[in-house]
């Protein structure tokens, strides 16, 4: 399955609870609905004692719905596990109540008790193994706690670890095995979308990778007040080398300007290969002239470049970039790819291998 990064791994447990929260919550409703339910098999098996069982009822029911309206209020992923746990506590605790009021006592109570198990496994799908093991464990360790503190006198609590710690295990191995799958689902789609995202030949991102970074890069410069910059550039006379040296080495001067691009930037900064022989990077927090010495920095080190052809022959290529600056060249992506890719031209017009940031 692999390990996540600690950001994949973030990315995992905000995407999962996201995914299920919807499901969860309506699985959260049913079971604050069948508390509620159970009082009629209180009234079934003691009609006198089930009067003073219909509060507790409610009460459990309403531990429920606390962690349901976390979920329905989207609050985020701690504060709706803190009210699940809430939830369970408060089930915990009040059920002994309503078994020591009924004739029958807890052996009267007692069977239902295990229904607890096989709801809470769906009310904390939107959560990893890790976040809710601890309550799994909790719904086994408070009545043992309320039996040593003589909260629950004569309930049968061989009986109960019995019972329910097979039980609790079941229940861990299904989340363990829901956990496995769910976390596989998530790997591979996010391999998918990133190579939807990426540029087969080169290995860096395509036009729709460029436009979705970008756009996040701009957007984030405007809420700050902070520049960002525009490179596009181009090889010169790229249609030259495929008609010496082929297509293969064609490829072979697309990935080494690839390469030579990713290597040159900051960890902030992504490049893309928009089509062809073209490709634009996104400087965010670079202004005009620190951007201008990044493209000389990428136009000089590709110019020194010696590619092998498997032969005698070295292929060597230049490229023609232009810069664009915002806000003083445009407040949107297309003005500013219009700008650079004027000043791209211009480059191509003054002699190629070279780089135009104004004008």
């Amino acid at each position: 399955m692999g390990v996540l990064t600690p950001a994949a791994e973030a990315d995992y447990r905000d995407t999962r609870y996201e995914e299920y929260r919807v499901f969860a919550l309506r699985v959260t409703v049913f079971g604050a609905l069948l508390t509620l339910a159970l009082w009629l098999r209180d009234y079934a098996s003691d009609p006198v004692g089930a009067h003073d069982t219909m509060a507790i009822r409610f009460v459990m029911a309403g531990g429920v719905l606390i962690y349901a309206a976390a979920l329905w209020l989207r609050l985020n992923r701690g504060l709706a596990l803190l009210a699940a746990y809430v939830a369970l506590v408060v089930i915990e605790f009040v059920l002994l109540l309503v078994w020591a009021r009924l004739a029958g006592g807890y052996e009267a109570g007692f069977p239902g008790y295990l229904y607890i198990y096989l709801l809470t496994p769906l009310m904390v799908i939107p959560f990893s193994l890790a976040e809710v093991l601890p309550a799994i464990v909790l719904i086994g360790v408070v009545p043992n706690l309320q039996v040593a503190v003589g909260m629950a006198p004569g309930f049968p609590l061989v009986a109960f670890n019995v019972l329910v710690w097979p039980a609790c295990a079941i229940v861990v191995f299904s989340l363990l095995e829901y956990d496995r799958l769910v976390r596989r689902l998530f790997v591979a789609r996010r391999e998918v979308q990133e190579l939807a995202l990426k540029d087969s030949l080169t290995g860096v991102g395509n036009r729709r990778y460029f436009e979705e970074r970008a756009a996040a890069a701009l957007a984030a410069a405007s809420r700050r007040g902070a520049p960002l910059a525009l490179l596009m550039i181009d090889i010169d006379r790229f249609k030259d080398v495929n008609d010496r040296h082929g297509h293969a080495a064609g490829d072979d001067v697309l990935r080494a300007l690839a390469g030579t691009l990713s290597r040159s930037l900051r960890g902030g900064d992504s490049c893309a290969r928009l089509g062809g022989e073209e490709f634009v990077a996104v400087l965010p927090d670079e202004n005009r002239e620190g951007a201008a010495a990044t493209a000389e920095r990428v136009r000089g080190a590709l110019e020194s470049l010696n590619i092998g052809t498997g032969g005698s022959e070295w292929i060597t290529f230049t490229v023609s970039v232009g810069v664009a600056a915002y806000p003083g060249d445009g407040s949107t992506i297309p003005v500013l790819m219009q700008r650079a890719d004027a000043r791209l031209y211009q480059a191509k017009e003054a002699g190629r291998n070279k780089v135009v940031s104004a004008g």
